[in-house]
């Protein structure tokens, strides 16, 4: 019973669940971009990642929309075995796209996966970039 109620407790953590917290992902973050959905990026101070969902009604009936939620978190929680993207520190917002319910699984993890990798390059070389500058300035 401890190990579930821990389990649950990580999956909660590691959730962005308030709309304040989609907000400044949706303005603070970087977008990228696939054929079965949008990811927005921004960095955190965790040491782990935490992601939301988002499928609208354009997508279909409720039934389709937790499918392609299902789906997404089974695509996470695949590329995170297989640790070929680091995503400490950096949240994520995934806005599921119709092509989503017709995708091929394999298909959609090598999408994301793809796009996760361009996201945390992007955002690892941004923040690497000020700690450049800075010893830079210091040697002149």
């Amino acid at each position: 019973m401890v190990i579930k109620a821990k389990k649950k407790l990580e999956k909660q953590s590691r959730r962005l669940c308030s709309s304040k917290q989609f907000r400044k992902i949706y303005q603070e973050g970087q977008r990228f971009g696939s054929p079965y959905f949008t990811v927005f990026v921004v960095p955190n101070d965790l040491q782990q990642p935490r992601y939301g969902i988002t499928a609208t009604r354009k997508v279909g009936n409720s039934v389709l929309r937790n499918r392609c939620k299902r789906r997404i978190r089974a695509a996470f929680q695949q590329i995170e075995r297989t640790a070929q993207v680091h995503l400490i520190g950096l949240d994520l917002v995934i806005n599921v796209k119709t092509e989503l319910a017709k995708a091929e699984f394999a298909s959609l993890v090598e999408a994301f996966e793809r796009t996760l990798t361009r996201a945390e390059s992007f955002w690892r070389k941004k923040l690497d970039e000020p700690a450049v500058k800075e010893t830079a300035e210091e040697a002149q």
